[in-house]
């Protein structure tokens, strides 16, 4: 009994695949036809690679490489076939990985835009409300820490691209907001004297897994501060630090002398000033 042969189209018609496909494989030398007409240089399928389309298919469906793929179709058994996929899979949890760290980083996105316009819509502009005592947790963080230019009126955005990009290198993800620490003298920011425009600056981010063992990583320690929210301009926010040193003075609370934002709402979420949400702490002397 003569063995059955297939055209490409009767092939691609049997197994429910497109001569398109049929033909990719063939030219990544995944599956050629085994016959070829000497006449006409037709190719033919034979009926034992029926199953070799198959499995393509199938193959091809779980986003198999092409290099796993000619693997397997060049020695099937179920032994190469095991170590194939579990090396697909290991590949495939990587990615899942990486789209659920995305989608997670979304959500966090989507959360800070609209508690930023929560906190537009029951604060007003141009003002330290919300003033109180609070506890800030002890935090870690990833973090540069050194005199640089820090006036109020200019962001000093090079110093957080700077940061993000030692931490990518670092493998270490940013979460939340960022901060800035300002470690002497913080009313000097809004001054206009050109000797006053530079000053010990801290920036940091929040670290979802941080690695005590990482250089740019520490643990900022909990602390009491006397706290607000300003809506407006940085360069606008020396009223604020006013009002919370007269609070605490009121509340015969003494101050350590430096000062944390933390920015709600900043410069990369909106262009205008007006809408910056910052959280301002002063921590308290203890003891």
């Amino acid at each position: 009994m003569k063995e059955s042969r297939y055209t490409v189209g009767e092939m691609a018609n049997l197994c429910n695949v497109t001569a398109k496909q049929l033909r990719y494989y063939d030219q990544e030398g995944l599956l050629k036809p085994a016959h070829r007409d000497a006449q006409n240089g037709y190719r033919y399928y034979d009926q034992s690679q029926i199953e070799e389309v198959l499995l393509l298919t199938r193959l091809k469906a779980l986003d198999l490489p092409n290099q796993r793929i000619a693997a397997l179709m060049g020695q099937r058994d179920l032994a190469t076939l095991s170590r194939e996929l579990e090396g697909h899979l290991y590949a495939v949890r990587r990615e899942r990985d990486q789209v659920v760290a995305k989608y997670d980083a979304l959500i966090d996105n989507i959360l800070q835009a609209l508690g930023g316009l929560s906190l537009l819509a029951s604060r007003p502009a141009g003002e330290a409300t919300a003033l109180s005592v609070a506890d800030f947790p002890a935090t870690w963080v990833a973090y540069t820490r050194y005199r640089c230019y820090w006036k109020a009126s200019k962001l000093f955005i090079s110093r957080r691209a700077e940061l993000l990009k030692a931490m990518d290198q670092a493998g270490l993800e940013p979460v939340e907001v960022n901060m800035a620490i300002f470690h002497s003298d913080y009313k000097k920011q809004f001054s206009e004297d050109p000797a006053d425009h530079e000053g010990d600056l801290e920036v940091c981010y929040r670290v979802k897994h941080p690695d005590p063992r990482a250089p740019l990583c520490r643990q900022i320690p909990p602390f009491r501060a006397v706290t607000c929210l300003y809506v407006g301009p940085y360069a606008e926010m020396l009223p604020a630090y006013q009002a919370l040193e007269d609070y605490a003075r009121r509340l015969g609370l003494p101050l350590q002398g430096i000062s944390l934002e933390e920015y709600l709402v900043g410069a990369t979420m909106t262009a205008d000033p007006r809408n910056y949400v910052t959280r301002i702490y002063l921590p308290i002397q203890e003891g």
